[in-house]
């Protein structure tokens, strides 16, 4: 994309904003929220805290009930409208990181135990058994999807 010469923020300098993407505009896109960078930039941001973005059912979502851990939800726009995004982040000077959940999936859409039975357990009571399958104390088989999945959103969208 654009910013190949991207360095990222100082630590000492880090100011967050958390941003909902299907709530920060009216349109709820990447693209109407692309539109407002410069506007945080002037205000003193220096990272944006994108919520989660996994792929969910429906039209809107928190994030948090994401199943497709390796799709931008497509509500927000195309995949390379993430791309622009980022891209127009870096050049008003902003990071961007990503909220991501791998604690527990929405309960629509959920196929992972019917292929990796292994990564989930009924055995810890959790405020999202009714909802949602979970993923808590899980034993370190599940590092090596996280790892490559947060490798896959850098990779593909930075």
């Amino acid at each position: 994309m654009t910013d190949g010469e991207w360095t990222g923020v100082s630590r000492e300098r880090q100011v967050v904003y958390e941003m909902h993407i299907g709530t920060f505009t009216p349109a709820g896109t990447w693209a109407a929220a692309m539109n407002e960078l410069p506007g945080l930039a002037r205000l003193g941001i220096t990272v944006v805290e994108v919520m989660p973005v996994a792929e969910f059912e429906g039209r809107f979502g928190w994030g948090y009930d994401g199943v497709d851990l390796f799709a931008p939800s497509h509500v927000y726009g195309r995949p390379d409208d993430f791309r622009r995004f980022v891209d127009a982040a870096h050049a008003a000077g902003l990071a961007v990181i990503l909220d991501v959940v791998y604690n527990h999936f929405g309960p629509s859409g959920n196929y992972l135990r019917a292929f990796a039975p292994a990564y989930f357990t009924d055995r810890y009571p959790n405020e999202w058994a009714s909802r949602s399958t979970s993923t808590a104390g899980m034993p370190d088989r599940c590092a090596t999807f996280f790892v490559c999945n947060a490798g896959y959103w850098i990779d593909e969208f930075c």
